[in-house]
């Protein structure tokens, strides 16, 4: 056997070792998780069909996404945005006072630049789709089904990551009728770095950011969805400046939210209401990050060696019949 086979045949035992030892892309092992995808550009989301709005809060440190707005617009305020505005369609047509000043970092794709003010950004629909999607497909009946039922109310509690119902995707799902943490109250979400969590709340009566959560032991805000499924009511916040770490979706309800920090994402507002991030209420968008390799990766490396092996042997038949 020639050097070039007999290194092509290691390099495919130890691919195939890889795929049958659970190292390779099974569900559960692989934590896989969601991706944000285009979501992961824009700290401030604008649901389609929107009354209007106001965000008014300085500096907003954050890229800005706004979809398509019915009768109203949305008013910036000639704030400062430390990032970029992005609109579905013309933003003459959906937002007011976007004179913004500020500076878009490297950390959310600036140079850094001068925040700006763009109009007809096909990632802005995509975006949107995705987060609609994100919070469809997590609080859908097959994801609470197997989540865990728990109860956020008024008082600090500490939340672990793998006390969920693992998905078989490797996203630990928990459930709660409502989500009212109280002032001055934190709830704490303890999880690794490698770990997904989802929170489904299904009522829409009670649902106030008014205290802090925090994310501890590596889990990070993009792994942290709170998805607020419940069709009507509004979200409300005023948590005395208080931070809540994590991405939160409200597709189906009216966003109110001020006197607190969101180091995360915000989605949301639904069809014929006004999305209000206004006095006090500040953003702190994490780094754009890249999206995470496809499960189908360790396949195809598998596939990939195999193709080697089988050019290997080719070329040493070629090689004898030649002689």
């Amino acid at each position: 056997m020639s050097d070039c086979l007999k290194n092509v045949t290691r390099i495919a035992a130890l691919g195939v070792a890889l795929l049958g030892s659970g190292i390779a892309y099974a569900p559960h092992a692989n934590a896989q998780g969601f991706s944000l995808g285009q979501f992961d550009i824009y700290g401030v989301l604008v649901n389609n069909n929107v009354q209007g709005g106001d965000i008014n809060a300085a500096p907003v440190n954050a890229n800005i996404g706004v979809g398509l707005v019915g009768e109203g617009y949305v008013n910036l305020h000639n704030e400062v945005v430390n990032g970029r505005v992005d609109t579905s369609g013309a933003a003459s047509s959906v937002l007011t006072n976007y004179a913004i000043t500020g500076t878009q970092p490297v950390s959310l794709g600036g140079a850094p630049t001068a925040a700006s003010v763009n109009s007809n950004v096909a990632t802005v629909s995509a975006a949107i789709t995705t987060a609609n999607n994100l919070s469809t497909t997590y609080g859908g009946a097959t994801e609470l089904a197997l989540a865990t039922q728990i109860s956020i109310s008024t008082g600090s509690q500490t939340i672990n990551a793998s006390s969920g119902g693992l998905d078989s995707t490797g996203v630990e799902v928990f459930k709660s009728s409502t989500f009212a943490i109280g002032n001055g109250n934190t709830l704490t979400i303890n999880g690794t770095a490698s770990q997904y969590v989802v929170i489904d709340i299904t009522g829409t009566q009670t649902d106030k950011l008014n205290g802090a959560l925090t994310l501890t032991g590596g889990i990070t805000a993009d792994h942290v969805l709170i998805n607020f499924i419940g069709v009507g009511g509004t979200l409300q916040g005023a948590a005395n400046g208080a931070t809540l770490q994590g991405t939160f979706l409200a597709p189906n309800m009216t966003v109110s939210l001020n006197s607190l920090t969101i180091a995360g994402r915000i989605f949301g507002g639904a069809a014929n209401t006004n999305f209000q991030f206004v006095s006090g209420a500040f953003i702190s968008q994490p780094t754009i990050t890249a999206s995470a390799p496809e499960p189908a990766s360790m396949a195809m490396l598998g596939v990939g060696v195999l193709g080697l092996l089988g050019v290997a042997r080719g070329t040493r038949f070629k090689g004898t019949a030649a002689a």
